[in-house]
Formats: C-alpha cells, structure tokens, sequence
C-alpha cells in the first residue's frame, strides 16, 4: 500500500500534525474529516487507475493474441492449399463421382432383384404376365402410330420410276 501511494502521490497522514492539534476542536474535527475524504478520494482514484491500466494492458494482449491467431490460421490456410496440389483436387472429385456411380448401381441392383423376387413362380401366372405385356406393347406401340399419323403425307412416287409387276 506504501509502494501506490508513493507510486500516485498519496498521503496517508497529514503533513503536518501539530497544526491540527493546536486550532480548535470544530475546526480540527472538520479537518480532520476533509482530509479523510480527500484521502479516500485519492485512493479510489488511484484504485481506478490501476484498475484501468490493467484492462488496458489485458486488452492489448489479447488483441495482439487475436492477431498472432489470425496470422496462423492464413499460415495454415496456405499450407493446405500447398499441400493440395491440382491432380490431388482431380482425384477426390473422380472419387466424388465414383461414389455417386457406385450408389446409383447398387440402386438399380435393388429394383432389379426386387423385380426379379417379385416374379411368379407357376407356369400359367408367367404365361399371363408374358400376355399383358405383350398387349402393352402393343397398346404402345398402336398409340405411337397413331400419334405419328397426323403429320403424315400421301406418299408420291417419282414418275421415271418404273415398278415391277406381278
């Protein structure tokens, strides 16, 4: 406690103690009283100096460690990107689409054993899925005609031709 009042000019005591103790009792009491709040005053100005110069000095470190963290995430930034050459980005995206491929195949592997678990097993229920499929194909394939017909012209043949007869 010595040490920050000699630091920031703080008295404890007052210079000089036969002067108060000679004048009068009122006026040595009232004094006596303004010096303590003087001296109280002092010392919380002195308490909130410090106080200030440590968060100032607690701040600074930390700005110069957000700084030096800063730095070193750009530093390591670089070394991935350095470590990380053009053919190494071509092998990961191969790998990338590979997996994609090999996930749409194991699909389909799916759908095509579900199909083929799903299938009958007796001769005339065979013979009846072979039958509506056939009549499907053929709806289809009248429908596409159909469709097709509409743009249809007359067809004529070229006049030097000559056609064989029967």
């Amino acid at each position: 406690m010595d040490v920050v009042n000699q630091t920031f000019g703080i008295k404890a005591e007052p210079e000089d103690e036969n002067d108060l103790e000679s004048q009068s009792g009122s006026e040595t009491s009232e004094k006596r009283r303004r010096e303590k709040i003087r001296l109280a005053s002092r010392m919380s100005r002195a308490k909130k100096r410090r106080e200030f110069l440590t968060l100032k000095e607690a701040n600074e470190k930390l700005r110069d460690e957000g700084e030096r963290l800063k730095m070193k995430i750009v530093q390591l930034h670089n070394q991935l990107e350095n470590k990380l050459s053009s053919a190494e980005l071509e092998v990961i995206a191969e790998n990338a689409v590979l997996k994609i491929q090999l996930e749409n195949h194991k699909a389909f592997f799916r759908a095509f054993m579900e199909l083929t678990n799903g299938t009958p097993s007796t001769r005339t229920a065979q013979h009846d899925l072979c039958r509506q499929g056939a009549v499907s194909a053929q709806d289809y394939v009248h429908g596409l005609i159909a469709q097709s017909q509409l743009n249809w012209e007359r067809l004529k043949p070229p006049v030097d031709q000559k056609f064989a007869e029967h």
